[in-house]
This record gives C-alpha cells, sequence and structure tokens, in this order.
C-alpha cells in the first residue's frame, strides 16, 4: 500500500508556505499552512499535478481555533478514491475547533428582560438572516 502524502495546517502557519512540514523551519522559511482554504487548494494543486499519491492525501490539522471567514465547500474536486483518499483531520491528540459567522459586537440590553437592541449592523446578509421578531432574548427592528 502506497503512503499518502501528508499536508499541515498550524496557527503558527503561512499560507505562502508548502504545508509540508507540522512545525516552521528554524529560519523560517517553510512550514504547515494557516488556513484550511490553502491546505484545500494545495490538495487541488497535488491531485491536477503528477506528484498526487497513489495513497492519497491527508491534511493534519494542529490544535487550536481556526475562524473560517468564509464557508469551506468542499466539491467533488475535492474528492479522493477508495484507494487514494483525501483525509483532513485533528493531528494525532490535538482538540480542533472551526468557527466562523459574523461577530456582532456593538449591542445593549434596552430593558431589564434582558432584550438586546442591535445598532450599527450595515451588512444586509447579517440583517436579513435575523428572524424579525423576538427570539430568544435577541429583538430584532428592520425598518
Amino acid at each position: 500500500m502506497t503512503e499518502a502524502a501528508s499536508l499541515y495546517v498550524s496557527r503558527q502557519g503561512d499560507d505562502r508556505w508548502s504545508g509540508g512540514r507540522p512545525e516552521p523551519s528554524a529560519d523560517g522559511t517553510d512550514g504547515p499552512l494557516r488556513t484550511l482554504t490553502a491546505a484545500q487548494a494545495a490538495v487541488r494543486k497535488l491531485k491536477s499535478a503528477d506528484g498526487f499519491s497513489a495513497g492519497g492525501v491527508t491534511v493534519d490539522v494542529a490544535g487550536g481555533e481556526y475562524r473560517l471567514e468564509a464557508p469551506l465547500a468542499l466539491t467533488r474536486e475535492d474528492s479522493g478514491t477508495p484507494e487514494a483518499p483525501i483525509v483532513y483531520r485533528a493531528a494525532p491528540g490535538a482538540k480542533v475547533r472551526l468557527t466562523g459567522g459574523t461577530r456582532i459586537t456593538d449591542w445593549r440590553p434596552v430593558d431589564e428582560t434582558g432584550t438586546v437592541q442591535l445598532h450599527n449592523v450595515d451588512d444586509l446578509q447579517v440583517i436579513l438572516a435575523l428572524p424579525a421578531q423576538r427570539a430568544g432574548g435577541l429583538l430584532v427592528e428592520r425598518s
């Protein structure tokens, strides 16, 4: 059985690096990638080149929180085969947390019940995603 190629993602990584090392090199010129998006691009590049391992690709993600600025869409292009799987996983013993969404920071309670009123929310997608009603202590009013 052919061994899978390895790529690494770490909070200490850099998306300009190869992703071929789990830790940054001593001279700071190579090491893990920083984002899953860069790892996805690297896997796609390997897959389209002759360098794709017959054993597939494993992406080990170091422990930590990774904030996704956009959804990570895995499509057919990101699929392997039973003989050459593409695997994204937490590095052995690591706890990985993926987070996303839009932070709303300019809010304050408006009454003693804890109802929250949002101010200065100008992202139309955020506003449209919120229910136009009171739900769970959140009061959303659209004008």
